[in-house]
């Protein structure tokens, strides 16, 4: 008699390899910090000059870095201003280069103001894109800036 045997044999996939973690490489930003200067701003049409600076990988200027602007009275959350700039004028330079691999652009805008009544006190903010229109390289929110103002 004869006795076949057979012998079952478990192929199994024993593959410990992880991939690493997905990391987006950061090609623009703008600052946590964004400025105006204190107490410019008069009870009748005027404006806010901001200061906002980030990060850049490309300083070719092929596309464009745009800002959003916008102003609200922080009580009532009445829009005082807003503007849309498709191609601020930027300055760039390598401080901090060589912690983030980007250079660092900044820029002064001008946001004009409706007429507010004295001791408004306003919330500003901006949103910076960088690229074509609807383009995925959008820059994150800068900080509010929320300074007392003053009519004078």
């Amino acid at each position: 008699m004869i006795v076949i045997a057979a012998i079952g044999f478990m192929v199994a996939c024993d593959d410990h390899d992880t991939l690493p973690a997905y990391t987006t490489t950061t090609i623009f930003n703008a600052s946590s910090v964004m400025t105006h200067d204190k107490d410019t701003i008069t009870g009748s049409s005027d404006v806010i000059n901001i200061s906002a600076s980030g990060g850049i990988a490309d300083t070719s200027r092929k596309y464009a870095i745009s800002a959003s602007l916008k102003a609200t009275d922080t009580v009532s959350g009445y829009l005082i201003g807003a503007e849309y700039i498709k191609s601020i004028s930027v300055s760039f330079d390598t401080v901090g280069y060589y912690k983030t691999q980007l250079y660092r652009w900044t820029s002064t805008m001008s946001l004009p103001l409706t007429s507010i009544p004295a001791k408004t006190r306003i919330k500003t903010t901006a949103l910076f894109s960088y690229g074509l229109n609807l383009s995925s390289q959008t820059g994150n929110q800068t900080g509010t800036d929320n300074k007392a103002v003053y009519a004078k």
